[in-house]
């Protein structure tokens, strides 16, 4: 279907629901889009041609994609179309109607704008639209705007661990917790749930209904979006968003995590990515143990897909298998390939090849993202060695407030050490 209508929606009725919430990235969105286009409002409006192009070309012959308004808040309606693998089983031997197997996901991508900021709300697979250009940890990084570190709030933590074999930690509290009890120097957030009370919701904008109960909570997702888990009206909606961009200016109470992007250290990624690049053509053990291919989200990677597909630059499969793509893979493709192995080749493998999964029915699970953006490495770089972690395409490095608390940490652990010394020598 081709059909594409941009129209007002100019019912008065107002309906709840819940959002996923993503603030985008406007350098982001201008490269991808390659614009120089400054006003907000018109980068929604190519925001939205974008995403609706992209949904249509997935499956030019079934997906659905309209664009359409209402007030500020400005949609793309998605309807995707697919049949399951097994529907050949039913099919023929069954005797069931094709069209009976046909299976439809409903997204949305909405876009509204608040002083000179682009939020972005989706439903089903609205987010996959619009991965490559949403503030990486923008709920996360909300909390310690809002709560004490010392305050019990935390009900679920996922952590991504940088030492050891396990990759990621997810445990789920009997209670909540606060940020001082779950600090672990090994590991960073990579999301939070968390149980707020009314006092905390107001400063999110959130209003309850004088019959709701005094002591009535809220759970909020915190990670790259913010999921409050209440309904909204549009109008509600708008009023937390605000509220969201006045919480932004306001200073943290406490380090949540003490990994930060390094643009607030004065290092430009693009040369982390040239050395990393510069390593991977190298193709030193060494320095490249460790490395590794994460997908979106690692459980899922590795769990709940069953086929995994490469593709390169021109979309061409060239990977396609039952078990997760792994970095050996990738250097057994260029090995295969018998070319040169050269910095341009690592750089179109990192930047513009994809990876995608699906699962048991042929569903995408993962949607076709660049390598380098489901990909985890860690390298030492500049005069002081200090190390830079790549999470997601994006780099981070510690603060110097880590290492403190590191020298602190130790000195109490051998300051402790010392007094079990001292007490079993006394003992003889």
């Amino acid at each position: 279907m081709n059909k594409e209508q941009v129209f007002d929606n100019v019912s008065d009725e107002e309906v709840e629901t819940q959002f996923s919430i993503y603030k985008i990235d406007l350098p982001a969105v201008r490269t991808t889009l390659k614009t120089a286009e400054k006003d907000p409002s018109k980068l929604v409006d190519q925001l939205c041609t974008y995403v609706r192009n992209i949904a249509q070309k997935r499956n030019k012959e079934k997906n659905y994609a309209e664009i359409c308004q209402s007030n500020q808040f400005k949609s793309v309606f998605i309807v995707s179309v697919h049949y399951p693998k097994w529907k050949n089983l039913f099919i023929n031997q069954f005797n069931i109607d094709q069209s009976k197997t046909q299976n439809s996901n409903v997204s949305f991508v909405m876009f509204y704008v608040s002083e000179q900021t682009i939020f972005a709300m989706t439903g089903g697979y609205g987010s996959s639209y619009i991965r490559g250009f949403v503030v990486k940890n923008f709920g996360l990084y909300l909390i310690p705007k809002i709560i004490g570190e010392d305050q019990a709030i935390i009900k679920r933590v996922n952590e991504l661990n940088l030492t050891s074999n396990r990759v990621a930690t997810q445990r789920m509290n009997r209670k909540t917790t606060s940020a001082s009890t779950e600090q672990d120097l090994s590991s960073i957030y990579k999301d939070l749930n968390v149980e707020i009370d009314q006092t905390i919701a107001s400063q999110l904008g959130i209003i309850f209904k004088s019959e709701e109960r005094a002591d009535k909570r809220v759970n909020l997702v915190n990670k790259d979006s913010l999921v409050i888990k209440r309904s909204f009206t549009l109008s509600q909606l708008k009023k937390v968003i605000d509220k969201l961009v006045q919480l932004e200016k306001k200073k943290d109470k406490f380090v949540l995590n003490y990994l930060v992007t390094v643009n607030k250290l004065g290092i430009k990624e693009k040369d982390l990515t040239k050395k990393l690049i510069q390593i991977l053509k190298e193709n030193d053990p060494i320095k490249i143990d460790g490395y590794q291919i994460v997908g979106d989200e690692f459980d899922k990677y590795y769990l709940n897909a069953t086929k995994y597909f490469l593709i390169d630059a021109e979309a061409n499969i060239v990977i396609e298998q039952e078990s997760p793509i792994v970095m050996e893979d990738l250097f057994k493709v260029i090995q295969e390939k018998k070319s040169r192995v050269t910095i341009s080749l690592w750089q179109d493998i990192l930047k513009k090849w994809k990876i995608y999964t699906e699962d048991h029915s042929g569903d995408q699970m993962m949607f076709p993202t660049r390598v380098f953006e489901v990909f985890t490495a860690f390298m030492e770089y500049g005069d002081d060695g200090k190390i830079y972690y790549l999470i997601n395409g994006s780099w981070y490095s510690f603060v110097d407030q880590y290492c403190d608390i590191l020298d602190k940490e130790f000195n109490k652990v051998f300051d402790k050490s010392i007094q079990i010394a001292e007490n079993i020598k006394n003992q003889f």
